[in-house]
């Protein structure tokens, strides 16, 4: 599972290195705490503090996406922005946003390089060159009256450069 900052995108795994980042300062300060405030001395409650920490650990493992979202939301700052906004990712979530972003990067190139195409008729009807475009070329009628087959844009591009 992954949580992503809702301000900046920035992505982080949730693993033993986050809880050890976040719950391990939350002990050590509830150690501190206990020790200086004597908390467990004399009270004869030691079976009761075991059960209780067994069956919190229990409740964690059951209940750890919600406690993800808890704990991301309460205080743990983004790397990238320091902004405190997260919000939890399932695999599934995840493959999801991944599917989308690559399917707006493909139609981002593909409007790309509809722009390119249509720059490069414009600029060959300007010249007052005759072609004929087919589905992977142009058929280009040159001065000397032969049919020049140009395939791909690239080269397309560069016949136009060279004019």
């Amino acid at each position: 599972m992954r949580i992503k900052c809702r301000d900046c995108g920035f992505s982080e795994e949730v693993n033993l290195d986050l809880f050890v980042k976040i719950l391990g300062g939350a002990t050590a300060g509830f150690g501190f705490w206990a020790w200086t405030s004597f908390l467990f001395a004399g009270t004869g409650f030691a079976m009761a503090i075991c059960i209780a920490i067994i069956t919190g650990g229990a409740a964690m493992l059951a209940y750890k996406d919600e406690i993800i979202d808890w704990v991301a939301n309460e205080g743990y700052e983004c790397e990238s922005c320091g902004s405190k906004s997260w919000e939890a990712i399932s695999p599934d979530k995840e493959k999801e946003i991944n599917e989308h972003e690559k399917y707006q990067r493909k139609v981002s190139a593909s409007f790309e390089l509809q722009q390119r195409i249509e720059t490069a008729e414009a600029l060959l009807r300007s010249d007052g060159v005759e072609f004929e475009k087919t589905e992977n070329s142009w058929l280009v009628l040159e001065s000397s009256g032969e049919l020049k087959e140009i395939i791909g844009i690239n080269r397309l591009e560069h016949y136009i450069s060279s004019l």
